[in-house]
């Protein structure tokens, strides 16, 4: 009997034992795969950031999901203890989702966490920062989105240990130094209480304001193709709280939206106004190339260039146009897109123009998208509906206004409508991107008349431009899907890239296409996108007949420049752009041979002044870099904004206008 029972003991302590024995193996097994799938990842995805952000994310959550699965199924550890464990994850998940909040997202995916408790809802703007103070902000949440999931870790590896209580003490410490250190962050980033009317548009004596159009709101979503045209917008009430909100001016009559109706009561000639040899007149400068020249800006300075005005702004990724000292940009105000006009050295409220529509995105940013163009006394802007506008420049008097996407039965864009206006010889050309010979229309810049409507292709996120290619003047558009050149006078199709029987080219991919080709030669133009894309050199030249022959001068596409958002600039036979938000990259036309790539400007935009660049950086820093082959080189920096910033700069002689989603500012940079 004492041997039976002995054995009965020891068979029951084995079971036991086998039964409380963790079955590591499988945990090893799933960490390892886990690791291996979110590097290779990184490696096999195109070199994007946004891209390898996401499948990161999506491997280490897929890991973490098997390895929560095997801890709560198929462990080995007892049932109390798995509830347990099983408890703990929920309620940290539970715990982070109530205590954190995704305020925005960045241009490469990466979620910006804010306190919740800590969220200011009334937009005010945010107060300047020491660089220190924003470098341990920045470092501060960077730290908590590190240690977080280590401090999980660690407290489900004491769990596994069935440790006393001190073991749990590390994984406490790590986890509460990292949520004070994102707490800290987060109070660092948060706007400074003031009223919601501080973030209106300034008030101005005797600025005039008008409002037009039907209340609406735009989600960026797809909508199905009408078969004809949309009915137009009847005429809009003012209400007071407008006009309150633009300053002092009287309200006038609006107009219906189709396609080249006058506003009643406008007249429809504008003074003429000249443009100057310092003026900015439209989306990346006199020759929408976001190059220019003659202007000597001081290659050291001294001290940092001289604030003249910094303000709040609203919403919008619109730059701004300069004539004279008149500074035009578009932005949200609650549900009304304005196109607004300030003294460009004072920022003082000359007159605005709303229209009762408001786009609006989590990770795109609400307002609109595109910069007006200034021509001819005249301002005509496209606002992220597709409403188009033509107004004095003078007064803010509207002339006319139009519907392009209900014109030309297209589909809104997910991101907004972006294409800033180009006016050539009376024209007003813009990309509604509709079906049937509706991609690109022209309107007439006096009377808003559709005068004429050409191509097949969706619209893009690019801008139509003037280029001289093959001894002949036309219009090359960037669509989504193919690049296009047009006759200004008709809009016919001279030529399109890629060809027609390439259905698999590269080309055709469906991500966005932003940046705007760049005029190389007469003959040569270079084009390229972000999302792992990267750039080609087409050669454009008349060929039998009214034919067009247009040929790849490289033998791929070249990924050692891939601009996602940025405009590329050239200098001297080199190519400068920010490459896929990661950093500054200089390419050889010649060879196609990256020469540098250094430096952190995040997805940015730039401005080559003479031989020197302009960079303003997604994080509000204006940077002065050397346009040079021989190697990177910042001359000279300071913090412009604070936050996202993926405006356009604009430089009116040495006055450097920048802006983002919330404030606006003007410096003076230093001459030579």
């Amino acid at each position: 009997m004492e041997f039976q029972c002995e054995n009965m003991t020891t068979s029951s302590t084995s079971s036991a034992q086998q039964r409380g024995r963790i079955r590591w193996r499988a945990a090893c097994v799933i960490a390892v795969l886990g690791i291996a799938l979110a590097v290779g990842a990184r490696r096999l995805v195109p070199d994007d950031a946004a891209a390898r952000m996401l499948s990161t994310a999506a491997a280490l959550a897929l890991t973490g999901g098997c390895l929560a699965l095997w801890l709560v199924f198929f462990s080995g550890c007892s049932t109390r203890f798995r509830v347990a464990a099983a408890a703990a994850m929920l309620a940290t998940l539970l715990l982070l989702v109530a205590a954190f909040r995704i305020s925005d997202v960045s241009g490469g995916f990466v979620p910006h966490l804010v306190w919740r408790a800590h969220v200011r809802p009334d937009g005010a703007v945010p107060a300047p920062m020491h660089p220190l103070a924003r470098w341990i902000a920045q470092s501060a949440q960077s730290v908590f989105l590190a240690m977080a999931p280590l401090a999980l870790g660690a407290w489900l590896v004491a769990f596994l240990a069935r440790g006393r209580v001190l073991r749990w003490l590390p994984a406490a410490m790590l986890l509460g130094v990292a949520a004070v250190g994102n707490l800290a962050a987060a109070r660092a980033w948060q706007r400074p209480a003031r009223p919601l009317a501080a973030t209106r548009l300034p008030a101005a004596d005797g600025a005039a304001s008008h409002v037009s159009g039907k209340s609406t709101q735009h989600k960026p979503t797809q909508r199905r193709r009408k078969e004809g045209p949309q009915g137009g917008v009847p005429d809009a009430a003012h209400p007071a709280d407008a006009q309150a909100a633009h300053g002092q001016g009287e309200a006038m009559s609006s107009s219906q939206a189709h396609a080249g109706t006058a506003v009643a009561g406008a007249a429809e000639e504008a003074p003429a106004v000249g443009v100057g040899a310092d003026d900015f007149p439209q989306f990346l400068g006199p020759d929408r190339n976001a190059t220019l020249r003659g202007r000597r800006l001081a290659r050291q300075w001294a001290a940092p260039p001289r604030l003249l005005w910094r303000q709040p702004i609203g919403p919008g990724w619109s730059g701004f146009a300069v004539v004279g000292n008149d500074a035009v940009t578009q932005q949200q105000l609650d549900e009304l897109e304005l196109v607004v006009c300030y003294d460009l050295k004072s920022g003082k409220l000359l007159w605005s123009h709303g229209s009762r529509v408001r786009y609006s995105s989590r990770i795109a940013g609400d307002g609109p998208r595109a910069t007006p163009t200034i021509a001819d006394g005249r301002v005509f802007a496209l606002g992220s509906t597709g409403i188009l506008h033509a107004i004095a420049l003078a007064d803010g008097r509207p002339l006319w206004e139009a519907n392009i996407l209900a014109d030309h039965m297209a589909d809104p864009l997910p991101w907004g409508q972006s294409g800033s206006p180009l006016v050539v010889g009376g024209l007003v050309i813009v990309n509604p991107g509709g079906p049937r010979g509706h991609s690109l229309a022209a309107y007439d810049a006096a009377t808003g008349r559709l005068r004429w409507h050409a191509g097949d292709d969706a619209a893009s996120y690019a801008s139509p431009m003037l280029a001289l290619l093959g001894g002949r003047e036309q219009i090359v558009m960037v669509n989504q899907f193919s690049v296009t050149g047009h006759d200004p006078e008709s809009g016919k199709v001279l030529w399109s890239y890629p060809p027609s029987e390439q259905p698999d080219h590269t080309w055709l991919s469906r991500d966005p296409k932003v940046p705007q080709p760049v005029v190389v030669s007469g003959d040569r133009l270079l084009i390229s996108a972000g999302y792992g894309l990267g750039c080609m050199l087409l050669e454009v030249a008349p060929g039998g007949g009214n034919d067009w022959r247009v040929q790849e001068l490289w033998p791929g596409f070249n990924r050692g420049l891939k601009p996602k958002f940025t405009n590329l600039v050239l200098h001297d036979g080199y190519l400068y752009g920010l490459d896929d938000g990661t950093a500054l990259a200089c390419l050889d036309l010649a060879s196609g041979q990256r020469r540098w790539k250094q430096g952190r400007y995040g997805h940015g935009q730039l401005l080559l002044v003479d031989d020197l660049l302009v960079i303003l950086s997604d994080a509000g820093k204006v940077a002065l870099v050397e346009a040079t082959p021989r190697g990177y080189r910042e001359l000279a920096s300071f913090q412009a904004l604070e936050g996202k910033t993926w405006n356009t700069p604009t430089l009116a002689g040495r006055l450097l206008l920048v802006r983002n989603d919330h404030e606006a500012a003007c410096y003076e940079l230093p001459a030579e």
